[in-house]
């Protein structure tokens, strides 16, 4: 019994260390559906990024380095990129930033799954979410964490070393049976939030 007990209290010690803290909304949820979010994508030569720090490092890269070799800033519908859909002139070297505001219309869990090759960070409302720090085939890591309702800072790292080269981001929202791409109506630009991080932001 007290083995048992002893079992216990370490998976209870384990599941409050793999807790998120709960993201800090920005502002008000908005009314109105987004206009998707801004992917920065930079090239580079020689080493190909291997993890989180060595993806930053690739996106702080500018035209005076040496190893970079070409930046493309769009906005995109949504995180759901692979071979066929990331931009021809990076190659296969590169890190993505996806950068821009996630809406919750409805606070409750969220269950958030990235599927990702190679590895990736999710960060919402300033707090890690989830992350993979290496390199890897296709795999999918799900975290789940509580919003409020609210507009929330939202950046999805991604990189691709060599090899195949995929990165979505699902979400499965309160009562929903299921997970989806998580939708464009969800996502909004800089541009499309003018004022966000002014103090307050118009519905």
């Amino acid at each position: 019994m007290k083995r048992y007990a002893a079992l216990t209290l370490l998976a209870l010690i384990a599941l409050v260390n793999q807790a998120v803290a709960s993201p800090i909304p920005i502002g008000d949820a908005l009314s109105r559906s987004g206009d998707g979010i801004t992917a920065t994508w930079v090239a580079k030569s020689g080493d190909s990024p291997d993890t989180i720090a060595e993806a930053l490092a690739a996106l702080a890269l500018g035209p005076s380095d040496p190893e970079f070799r070409a930046q493309i800033v769009e906005t995109v519908p949504n995180i759901a990129f692979n071979d066929a859909t990331a931009p021809t002139e990076i190659g296969d070297s590169f890190a993505v930033l996806l950068d821009g505001f996630l809406n919750v219309t409805q606070a409750g869990n969220y269950q958030f799954d990235a599927t990702h090759d190679d590895g990736f960070q999710l960060t919402i409302g300033g707090h890690v979410v989830s992350q993979f720090d290496g390199n890897t085939g296709t795999r999918t890591t799900s975290a789940s964490v509580f919003l409020q309702e609210g507009l929330y800072d939202i950046q999805y790292l991604g990189w691709e070393q060599g090899g195949a080269f995929r990165q979505e981001l699902a979400w499965t929202t309160p009562g929903a049976v299921g997970s989806e791409i998580v939708p464009q109506s969800a996502l909004f630009t800089q541009h499309h939030v003018p004022d966000a991080g002014a103090g307050s932001v118009a519905a």
